[in-house]
């Protein structure tokens, strides 16, 4: 995880309520759903080229995930100029030790097989 990505999410003009979010793209900002769901502003604060605090405005409604799924998608007008995150597949293998933050809601009854079963 690369720190300078993390962003803090704001809802409805409270700086006690919201969240975190990570950015994926130079407008996207990828979220839980629990953060912004709901909302009526949302506001993202990141750290800007010269170190300074600096906001973000959506430019339209969340993308929020369907039916149970905890995730959303902020699409932001400020350009942030960062790289796209790279993704890459994963494979586990039962038996390896690994490591997971947060509270997923999305799959908390997730079970990865042992590789033998597979």
């Amino acid at each position: 995880m690369e720190i300078d990505r993390l962003v803090r999410i704001l809802r409805d003009g409270s700086p006690s309520h919201g969240g975190t979010g990570y950015l994926i793209a130079r407008h996207l900002v990828l979220t839980a759903r629990h953060v912004v769901a709901g909302a009526a502003r949302l506001k993202v604060l990141y750290d800007g080229a010269d170190g300074k605090p600096a906001a973000a405005e959506p430019i339209e409604p969340p993308y929020l995930g369907e039916g149970d799924l905890d995730i959303a998608v902020i699409h932001i007008a400020t350009d942030l100029k960062i790289p796209s995150v790279p993704l890459a597949p994963v494979r586990f293998r039962g038996g390896r030790p690994w490591r997971s933050k947060g509270w997923a809601r999305a799959a908390p009854e997730v079970k990865i097989a042992d590789a033998k079963q597979a």
